[in-house]
């Protein structure tokens, strides 16, 4: 996950290596060149996401994001290989972020109903608060950037949440039996319906936020155990 504070050393390294010794302790040179290293990818990559939520992809450059770290077009290349691979990273950052968001609201001893409505504040404030990063995970790309194949394992885990909290219902006898993974996409399609159409400014953010909220209790509605 992107680091909000980031360090990065970007002077010259000496091929001369002396031991320094801090409070007693020998200094490790690997672990620092690795912290270092470390260090500079998060730099880059909080660049990237700068830029991305400023600019959206058409502002997502290899040199603007150089500039923003204050390094050369080299050092990213040899980090991420170039756009491509920065995307991907910013793509596995998103989901997992958003993840955590869900996951967080999917917690708590209330009814699963209250928590699918509160997993579906959390998507849509999510999206609102960074319509690029949404755009960027969930809107269409062009071909070189579909998402691999762990990234895709990303966005299954959001699913997974969903289907868990169904399973639940299913379990105290609130929900239908059926497939809580069936249930999880019919869930996420309204879901996401709504809170795209609110991003293309169908709906103001007030309607977008109570169509939401009556979207989700008619999805909730046909899952009920009659």
């Amino acid at each position: 996950m992107l680091s909000k504070e980031t360090v990065v050393p970007l002077g010259g390294e000496s091929n001369q290596h002396e031991d320094v010794y801090v409070a007693g302790l020998p200094f490790d040179y690997t672990s620092s060149r690795k912290r270092q290293k470390e260090d500079l990818r998060a730099a880059i990559l909080n660049a990237a996401a700068r830029l991305l939520a400023a600019d959206g992809l058409r502002g997502l450059s290899v040199r603007a994001i150089a500039a923003d770290v204050g390094a050369s077009t080299k050092v990213i290349y040899s980090h991420y290989g170039g756009k491509p691979g920065i995307i991907e990273a910013l793509y596995s950052d998103g989901f997992e972020r958003l993840g955590d968001v869900m996951g967080e609201a999917a917690l708590g001893a209330d009814l699963p109903s209250s928590r699918l409505h509160r997993i579906a504040r959390a998507y849509r404030s999510f999206a609102v608060a960074e319509p690029h990063m949404y755009e960027l995970i969930y809107g269409p790309r062009v071909r070189e950037l579909l998402p691999s194949p762990d990234d895709r394992e990303g966005a299954r885990r959001l699913q997974q949440i969903v289907a868990g909290v169904f399973q639940e219902g299913q379990d105290d006898g609130l929900f239908a039996n059926s497939d809580p993974g069936e249930q999880s996409r019919n869930y996420w399609a309204a879901l996401h319906g709504t809170v795209s159409l609110e991003l293309t400014t169908w709906f103001e953010p007030q309607e977008g936020e109570e169509r939401l909220e009556k979207m989700i209790s008619i999805v909730l509605s046909a899952q009920s155990r009659d």
